[in-house]
Parts: C-alpha cells; structure tokens; sequence
C-alpha cells in the first residue's frame, strides 16, 4: 500500500498543490509520515497558520520520535507567537486581514524551492472565507517552485464554497473513514483521489489499514 501512495507522490511536480482532505486525523499523520519519508532529501517548509495548530503538531512530533527528524532541519513559519523548538523558525505576525497574511507568507516560502506542508489554513475559512479564497486562489497562481500540500479536517470544506475549495488543486485526496458496511476494521480507511488534473492519475478509491506504529498497509 505504501508503494501505491509513493508512486501517486511521484507524479506531483513543483508547481503542484495536493489539497489532502481528512475525516480523522489518524490516516492523515500516516499520510504525512510516508509523504515526509519520500521527500526526506528535498527542502522542507511547514506553515503553520495559527498558534493552536502550532502547538498541537509540535506536541505530536515531540511525543513521537521517529518524526522528529524530518522537522529538525525544515524551515517551519509560525503565525502567532508560540514556542516552537524545532527547525529553523520564522514567525509571522497575526493579522484580520486574511489575503494580507498569506501574501506575507508567500514571501517567505518564494525565496527558495522544495516542498510545503500547509496545516491549520481552514481556521482562516471560519473567519474569513472570502479572504481565505481569494489569497489562496492568487498564492497558488503565483507558486512554481513548490510542491504544495493542504491539509485540511473534512467538516471544515463540505460546507458553502466548498466545491470551489475542493477543485482549486491539482489533486485532492479524501482519507476517509469508511461507512459502517465497508468497516472490516477500526484501523481501516479508504484513499479516494476526488480530483485529480495530474496526467496519468485519475480518480480512484481503495481501502488501507493504518498500524499502530502508523505505517500503511
């Protein structure tokens, strides 16, 4: 299964962004454990758009040791002031305007090129959803250095524009929990390519099983 999902990883390009949609947050740290593996030796950035998020990733990664390296040598942007002992750490600000912020961001991440791990932008939706879109949609029209990807929790797309958020990248993916006939396990879940402009890649679903240690099978 992690054969499957690397070779999907293979076919994302700089200038590609991969909007990874969740139901639970297990498959998805399962998910960013193998995507960090396969991209072990490229330039890491993770963005963090709000403290609480900040906080809740860096007290996983200091729990769980074998993360822990791929977080020591990436730049890590934090929005808000929190502390952060890991990588090398740029700290930006708060702002109410939304476009304004990713725009600061942006800057920050353009200077160089390698791969972005984007978690906590759906808080901005909740406040700002207009900003939020309209930010993104010009950041991901100016991004071609990167590859790009968006994590996000389910329940905080399916609502309003959320087809609109959904069809903005060039592939999203749905790690979904399966429904109640389809559960074999309670460590199963389905990997379903919803969307997919990527050439050779097209939608599809299948099952995986997510083992303690947080390695697919």
């Amino acid at each position: 299964m992690e054969d499957e999902i690397k070779s999907i990883l293979n076919l994302l390009r700089p200038g590609h962004t991969a909007l990874i949609k969740y139901d639970v947050m297990t498959p998805a740290l399962a998910f960013l454990i193998l995507a960090l593996e396969h991209y072990y030796t490229e330039k890491r950035y993770f963005v963090f758009w709000n403290k609480l998020t900040a906080k809740k990733v860096r007290n996983f990664v200091q729990a769980y040791e074998p993360i822990q390296k791929f977080f020591n040598d990436a730049e890590i942007i934090v929005v808000g002031d929190v502390e952060m002992p890991l990588g090398r750490v740029n700290r930006v600000e708060p702002s109410e305007d939304v476009e304004d912020l990713i725009d600061k961001i942006f800057d920050l991440i353009s200077r160089g090129r390698g791969v972005i791990f984007n978690f906590g932008l759906h808080y901005l939706r909740c406040f700002d959803e207009k900003g939020m879109l309209k930010g993104l949609i010009n950041w991901l029209g100016d991004m071609e250095k990167h590859i790009n990807y968006i994590f996000m929790p389910s329940r905080f797309i399916e609502y309003k524009n959320g087809f609109l958020l959904e069809n903005l990248p060039d592939l999203t993916i749905h790690l979904k929990v399966p429904s109640a006939e389809l559960i074999f396990d309670k460590s199963t879940y389905q990997f379903e390519i919803r969307h997919s402009l990527i050439p050779g890649l097209l939608p599809t679903c299948f099952s995986f099983i997510v083992k303690d240690d947080l390695s697919l099978e």
